[in-house]
């Protein structure tokens, strides 16, 4: 196998890394501000209610969900280049509203705007960073993303404690700057070119993605020999949905959507917000945003040790282990909530074991369930079916989003919080036996022994140890 070139990391980080810090950023904003509301109206002079800063927090989750499924169009017409240059527009039209805003309405559209921009980018900026990046360091590359993602979360929770509204605002809006300015002299995808034709752009991208040493016409070749392929297969389906009539294509759709769903069934948004008082059950009682600032940065690290192991453990183990752990310390910490409610807890050792289970979870979620459904989405699809499944699955992850954080408020009401940890705990069971049984290993394997595992049987013992047959060797 040869040699990952390091012209490639250049605008592969670029795309994975800044356009995920601005997207980070973005997310990042209502912890903050939410604080800040409360207390002081946040430096915008006027008053939110608990339902409008919901909404706040939410709604970019839902204008990322609106802007999925377009947006794969829009890079198939323009690019993947021109599309994430662009997106430097609703980013900043977005944060113009945020900082200017005279009443919470345009503070909600400017978080729409700014979801929308940050949706089309967890699409594009991932597609970008894959298509230009050697075979070896694709898994890796999708778990950049979620790295980057987690440290543009901590900046804005660490920067906003440190600076006025307007100034975090400028300074958040500065990032999507700060990418267009270093990725306007970025290449564009060389599969994007050979699509379109251009074969001799291909190329001249390729030599400077690569460098002169490596043997780009061979590279090239095999992009225009899989182009070519995929062009002959579609045009033998009768009609648009017939790609999706066959096993694989049902069961790729099956575990990708699935993931997305327990990804976010997990419960680690309740994790976030449970935190203060977990941590004030221990007899540490700190602060809200200190609580944050403390469990992003595990998110930080735990999300960085899975990008170092994630191409050399595999997706299916890292699933596995992660489903298990989220389990035990769901149970874990609403079985201690339940006591702290029935028989009031003086122990202190048992009052601090929910804070060694929140760090266990968010390490768990970030090495599994956090980044590998959205590696696995890339690394099922076939080609004919990769842009409606990896757009279907982006919009599911963000919608279900949405759903949780706007429906927070009123579930912490209704529903006893051990309760809530006791239902993730079954979730996490179930999404246990699911990867057990459906979910096959990815890692070493073709898409052709990928797609002979997924004609299996659910449940055989193929899928858990990996394919009986010689596997074709991958470059």
């Amino acid at each position: 196998m040869p040699s990952v070139s390091k012209c490639s990391l250049c605008p592969t980080f670029v795309a994975g890394a800044l356009g995920a810090l601005a997207a980070g950023s973005n997310l990042g904003w209502s912890a903050p501000i939410m604080v800040k509301l409360d207390a002081n109206y946040g430096g915008y002079g006027f008053p939110v209610s608990k339902a409008q800063g919901y909404w706040m927090a939410s709604v970019i989750a839902l204008g990322a969900a609106c802007s999925c499924y377009p947006i794969g169009f829009i890079m198939d017409a323009v690019g993947r280049k021109k599309t994430l240059l662009s997106l430097t527009i609703p980013f900043l039209v977005g944060w113009g509203f945020i900082t200017f805003a005279k009443c919470a309405n345009t503070l909600i559209a400017g978080r729409f705007i700014t979801g929308l921009a940050g949706g089309a980018l967890s699409v594009t900026a991932p597609a970008y960073a894959s298509e230009v990046s050697q075979k070896k360091i694709r898994g890796s590359i999708g778990s950049l993303f979620q790295l980057m993602l987690s440290l543009g979360i901590l900046l804005a929770v660490v920067a906003h404690g440190h600076v006025n509204t307007f100034v975090f605002n400028c300074m958040c809006a500065c990032i999507p700057l700060i990418f267009c300015s270093i990725f306007i002299f970025m290449p564009e995808s060389p599969k994007y070119l050979v699509m379109k034709g251009r074969y001799e752009d291909a190329r001249a991208a390729l030599v400077r993605l690569r460098g002169t040493k490596y043997d780009v016409d061979k590279e090239l070749h095999e992009v225009i020999e899989k182009e070519y392929a995929l062009r002959k297969k579609v045009a033998n389906y009768p009609n648009y949905f017939s790609r999706f009539n066959n096993r694989p294509a049902r069961i790729t759709m099956l575990i990708c959507f699935t993931l997305m769903l327990f990804q976010q069934l997990a419960g680690v948004g309740v994790i976030f917000l449970s935190a203060p008082r977990i941590f004030g059950l221990a007899g540490v009682p700190l602060p809200w945003a200190i609580t944050t600032i403390i469990l992003v940065c595990n998110q930080v690290v735990a999300t960085l040790i899975g990008t170092l192991i994630l191409d050399r453990v595999g997706r299916r183990i890292l699933l596995l282990l992660s489903a298990m752990i989220m389990c035990i310390c769901s149970t874990t910490i609403g079985t201690i909530f339940w006591l702290q409610e029935n028989i009031d807890i003086q122990n202190s050792y048992v009052a601090s074991i929910p804070i060694v289970c929140i760090f266990l979870f968010i390490y768990a979620y970030c090495l599994g369930f956090g980044a590998i459904p959205w590696i696995m989405a890339g690394d099922l699809c076939r080609m004919d079916i990769k842009a409606f499944v990896t757009s279907t699955a982006a919009t599911i992850s963000w919608f279900l989003v949405f759903v949780s954080v706007s429906s927070m408020h009123v579930l912490t009401v209704i529903v006893p919080i051990y309760l809530m940890f006791w239902i993730f705990a079954c979730c996490t069971f179930t999404a246990f036996f699911f990867v057990f049984y459906i979910v096959p290993e990815t890692k070493g394997l073709s898409m052709e022994d990928k797609q002979q595992l997924l004609h299996l049987p659910i449940g055989d013992k193929q899928i858990r140890n990996g394919p009986a047959w010689p596997v074709a060797p991958t470059t």
